[in-house]
């Protein structure tokens, strides 16, 4: 779900020098993460506070801007602290808000660029797990990371991501959420999140491996009998 489709944007600039005001942004920005990933570890009001700033910094995310956000979330390791925070947190009535808060920051992230960190963070299992949340907005960040993270082609053609999608039965839980004509961007989000699933090559290859092992299967059963 594209929250601010940035991708691509401030690439292919090669080994040209940064400038200083961009090198000094970095680092501002670096100490922001890692302040951020101290508040998240601490708990409590802290990292209430550091979820709320964490997806307002996302949200800001614009042009140029991108790029430094990016490598300061990946140097400051920021997202290993920001899964567990939002899973101690809980998916609850009273922690809704909070909660959808700290998604819609790692929801943006993966859609900016940063899919693999957010994947390898254990992003994608968050978002799996929360496919069968009771509460509707939830279900829709869940589904948002999931169109995001399977729109990246380096996260799409990993064999171990479409391997979790099948086993979290994610495409049956995905279309049961679009199925929402009260709440078109929902219908949208589930429509172009099943496409990048069905799309991707990991999903060819692990249903081609399925099929094999099942012909295997099904002929040493038939020697086995003889």
């Amino acid at each position: 779900y594209v929250m601010g489709d940035a991708e691509g944007e401030g690439e292919g600039e090669g080994d040209a020098a940064i400038p200083p005001e961009v090198e000094e942004g970095l680092r501002e920005m670096l100490l922001l993460m890692d302040d951020l990933r101290a508040e998240l570890n601490a708990g409590g009001d802290e990292q209430t506070q550091a979820i709320v700033d964490f997806a307002a910094v996302v949200e800001g995310i614009s042009g140029d801007g991108e790029w430094v956000v990016m490598n300061a979330v990946e140097e400051s390791a920021l997202l290993v602290a920001l899964v567990p925070a939002l899973r101690r947190i809980g998916d609850t009535e009273a922690t809704e808000e909070l909660f959808c808060t700290g998604l819609s920051g790692l929801v943006n992230l993966a859609g900016f660029g940063a899919a693999h960190a957010v994947f390898t963070a254990g992003g994608l299992d968050l978002f799996l797990e929360l496919l069968a949340s009771p509460h509707p907005n939830v279900q829709f960040y869940a589904v948002a990371g999931i169109e995001n993270l399977t729109a990246n082609i380096d996260v799409a053609s990993n064999p171990e991501v479409y391997a979790k999608l099948y086993d979290a039965r994610a495409e049956q839980f995905i279309k049961l959420i679009g199925d929402a004509p009260d709440r078109p961007w929902v219908q949208s989000c589930a429509a172009d999140a099943l496409i990048n699933v069905r799309k991707s090559p990991a999903r060819l290859w692990y249903h081609a491996a399925l099929k094999i092992q099942a012909i295997a299967r099904g002929h040493l059963a038939r020697t086995s009998v003889t």
